[in-house]
């Protein structure tokens, strides 16, 4: 029979904070780290720790903040682990998409940025121009930070309509645009609709999640689904949320 793929040992060169990060026993592990200091070697690291502890490679899932970057991390799990099965890593977005299609619904038409705020302002007709930019905003940042619209008296306009109007027509033509694949997810796994397989999720540049991708990766960790590794600068948040 054909030898199985001897799983590399844990990266070397790691400083003794690395280390500890990389080898701690805890169930749930945030690393505070600055610019330069190695957060993906450390990550992968990690990964690599529990590859040899005996963890499966499909039960371990690698979360990143753009779809270049994990593609940049499966190249080096791949490149380092002399083509052995390698974990899952991917986009919270392109993760949510295989688990709608996986339940068995159709793939849905997603919306660009670009064409969701268009359609915004087709189902708000009354908003041109700086307006309509602000409420767009408004809406999207409302999404991501889990706070509803504001509500406003019957009768007059507000956040809220214009949120209603901008849903109704995404519902009439079978649309969605990308916060939506991650509040669906979200209540699905809230829900116990969505069931992932992994036992272990890693975050890396954590720091730059809103809290609607918080309230996702604590979902897929649950309390008793899967240890969470994540690692990140508060220092250097793109956009902090």
């Amino acid at each position: 029979p054909k030898a199985a793929t001897p799983v590399p040992p844990p990266a070397s060169g790691l400083t003794e904070d690395q280390r500890r990060a990389v080898q701690t026993g805890a169930r749930h592990v945030l690393v505070v780290a600055g610019p330069g200091t190695g957060k993906t070697h450390t990550l992968i690291a990690r990964i690599r720790e529990l590859l040899s502890l005996g963890v499966a490679a499909d039960k371990i899932l690698a979360v990143t903040f753009t779809r270049r970057a994990a593609a940049q991390l499966r190249e080096r799990l791949a490149r380092e682990d002399g083509g052995s099965d390698i974990p899952r890593a991917d986009t919270l977005h392109a993760l949510a998409l295989s688990a709608l299609t996986e339940a068995g619904a159709p793939e849905p038409v997603l919306l660009s940025e670009k064409s969701s705020q268009a359609l915004f302002a087709l189902a708000n007709p009354g908003l041109t121009g700086a307006k309509l930019r602000a409420a767009w905003k408004e809406l999207s940042l409302a999404r991501e930070r889990l706070t509803p619209p504001e509500v406003r008296p019957q009768g007059l306009e507000g956040p809220q309509r214009q949120a209603e109007r901008y849903a109704a027509r995404k519902r009439d033509w079978n649309l969605l645009d990308f916060t939506d694949l991650l509040e669906d997810w979200l209540a699905a796994l809230q829900a116990g609709r969505s069931r992932p397989p992994y036992s272990h999720v890693l975050v890396d540049e954590v720091q730059d999640l809103t809290p609607l991708q918080l309230a996702v990766v604590a979902a897929l960790a649950g309390a008793d689904r899967a240890a969470l590794f994540a690692i990140g600068d508060p220092d250097h948040s793109i956009y902090g949320f």
